[in-house]
């Protein structure tokens, strides 16, 4: 039965917040799956992200306790990371930030908000003399009486640096720091043409087509990261941006977690609870435990290709309290015991290739679930992926070069 699409919030929020979303019969009021956004309380989403980052970032705090102290309007040091190089390299967190100058001055005024969060607010910028907005800034909240300068710092730097340092066609560069007052801005390339979430809620028959293209840019993006040694930690279809008609850009790098430093000859394990809803994987819910953050990546995926697919969500949640996910473990355990299990209804429904490929993603046992590299290698996705190529990035370049790059 086909979802009734509702109004959806505005592009690039970087929270589900708000619910909106097609209502599916049959289901409890506490376990709605369908595709809509997860509530998550903003304080509640803080609390649980304030100490999980392993970016070393306590080197990266001397400078920006500086810049934030001294006002500093120094032209910074020229940029010291290889993009062609497979892994992260340690930078200096400001070393983007503007010559002596006003967000406005620079790249025009905030204007429409585009997107709330937990570290700050995104609006769309607009120079008085420029027809439509090209940039979007994100200006950062002011730190909480409940956490520390150092806590704050690590939010502000892991997000900085990260964002400032992926080179992909499917990721959101952050091309400019900017100090102005006591205000702090992050400058990205402006993208006008909604998230994904809309995009899913909006087209409520995507073609097969449709789907492996957005879902092959999704797979590379996140491939470049982890080959980077990042995890992302917070995918979703609100996270994805599209910065022309069917090409995407995965945004919010505020809970992304480097799980392999490039001084490092081991992958470190991940802490704490991120994300929303169905994009959770189970090992994550179980914190305090630890995690392969990686997995964390492949399994929300899987739950974003099952959006586009059925525009629906498995289960609300990736417990064993949860009807609908208890019902997907029994039958996940049954197939391993070679018993001929009949699999939940809303799997029957997807083509045997990507279902198979679903299954391998949203595996219950991290050990078991499949790597991002495995995902590249799997048959259906192989054939599907083999007419794309990634777009050009005259964006990244044009705003490059309008940043002074």
């Amino acid at each position: 039965m086909g979802p009734d699409v509702a109004t959806t919030a505005a592009q690039g929020e970087e929270m589900g917040e708000e619910t909106t979303g097609i209502k599916e019969s049959g289901k409890q009021p506490d376990q709605d799956t369908t595709c809509r956004r997860p509530r998550e309380p903003a304080q509640q989403h803080e609390q649980q992200h304030h100490h999980h980052h392993h970016l070393h970032l306590d080197n990266l705090l001397i400078p920006f306790k500086k810049l934030l102290h001294t006002r500093s309007t120094t032209t910074p040091p020229p940029e010291t990371c290889n993009p062609k190089k497979d892994a992260l390299l340690p930078v200096n967190p400001i070393r983007t930030m503007s010559n002596p100058t006003t967000l406005r001055e620079k790249y025009g005024t905030p204007q429409t908000l585009i997107g709330r969060g937990a570290n700050g607010s995104c609006y769309a910028v607009r120079k008085s003399n420029q027809p439509k907005p090209q940039y979007a800034c994100k200006e950062f909240r002011p730190r909480h009486k409940h956490e520390s300068e150092k806590e704050y710092m690590k939010k502000l730097s892991a997000e900085f640096c990260i964002g400032s340092q992926v080179h992909h066609p499917n990721l959101l560069r952050t091309h400019d720091l900017v100090l102005d007052g006591n205000h702090i801005y992050t400058v990205m390339p402006y993208c006008p043409h909604g998230d994904l979430y809309t995009y899913i809620q909006t087209h409520p028959k995507l073609s097969m087509d449709q789907i492996t293209h957005l879902f092959s840019q999704l797979i590379h993006g996140v491939a470049y990261l982890h080959k980077t040694g990042i995890a992302h930690r917070d995918l979703k279809p609100e996270n994805i941006l599209f910065s022309k008609p069917e090409h995407i850009k995965i945004i919010d790098f505020g809970s992304a977690d480097v799980y392999k430093p490039p001084t490092s000859t081991f992958n470190r394990l991940s802490h704490g609870k991120c994300g929303s809803g169905p994009y959770i994987p189970p090992e994550e819910l179980a914190s305090p435990a630890s995690y392969d953050a990686r997995k964390v990546d492949v399994w929300a995926c899987g739950i974003i290709l099952m959006a586009m697919l059925t525009h629906r969500f498995p289960w609300a949640n990736a417990t064993m309290s949860d009807v609908d996910y208890a019902a997907y473990v029994k039958y996940v355990e049954a197939v391993k015991k070679g018993t001929n299990a009949r699999p939940p209804k809303i799997f029957e429904s997807l083509p045997q290739g990507p279902r198979d490929l679903v299954f391998k993603m949203l595996q219950p046992d991290p050990q078991l679930r499949v790597q991002i590299d495995q995902v590249l290698e799997d048959e259906w996705f192989k054939k599907v992926d083999e007419g794309e190529s990634p777009d050009d990035d005259d964006d990244e370049q044009k705003s490059d070069a309008e940043c002074g790059r």
